[in-house]
């Protein structure tokens, strides 16, 4: 490797890192505890990993594959650092009468989302959940797997979609939805 343009990533501690090379095709493996990712190295980028120093080199001969190198180098720093925090994403319920709880083993969510109808969902393992607000209609979802996380979320918005007219329904915090008009009588 060329030390000139060589790029060096931190790896935490408790991450494992290891290099593979498949059929002239180069892959980054990481994994933690809970975790884990494949990165394609593209052809023409050398990547090599120092065991006593925890450190990720990556290099490459043409200045043109930089813009890889530093995106390569992002997903690893965003999933290193995520992987230790965990994710969280907020569940809203809006309409009259819509509330949400915990069983007491912490094993259901139960939606009230109608006049008589109650609906259960079963937590995996993986997430843990604590309900808050003053009305009982928000939901805070933690885990340290995003796709998982993501999928169960999306899960429990097809419990109750938000309806296009008023949004009565399960909302993401980050989703932002414009609403129909009414049709007014004149």
């Amino acid at each position: 490797m060329n030390l000139s343009s060589l790029n060096t990533i931190q790896i935490p501690k408790n991450f494992r890192c290891i290099i593979l090379k498949i059929n002239l095709v180069t892959y980054i493996y990481l994994n933690n505890f809970n975790n884990t990712i494949f990165i394609k190295i593209p052809l023409k980028i050398e990547a090599a990993f120092e065991t006593a120093k925890n450190k990720l080199l990556i290099d490459s001969e043409l200045t043109k594959n930089l813009s890889i190198i530093h995106t390569i180098n992002k997903i690893i720093k965003k999933f290193t650092k995520r992987s230790v925090r965990g994710f969280k994403k907020k569940i809203f319920l809006k309409g009259i009468g819509y509330k949400l709880a915990i069983s007491k083993n912490k094993k259901f969510i139960l939606f009230k989302v109608g006049y008589s109808s109650v609906k259960a969902i079963v937590i995996p393992k993986f997430i843990r959940g604590k309900v808050v607000g003053r009305k009982f209609n928000i939901l805070i979802l933690k885990s340290y797997n995003l796709i998982l996380l993501n999928n169960f979320c999306f899960k429990i918005i097809k419990i109750k979609p938000p309806d296009s007219y008023k949004g009565k329904g399960i909302h993401l915090n980050y989703i932002t939805k414009r609403y129909k008009e009414v049709k007014k009588k004149r």
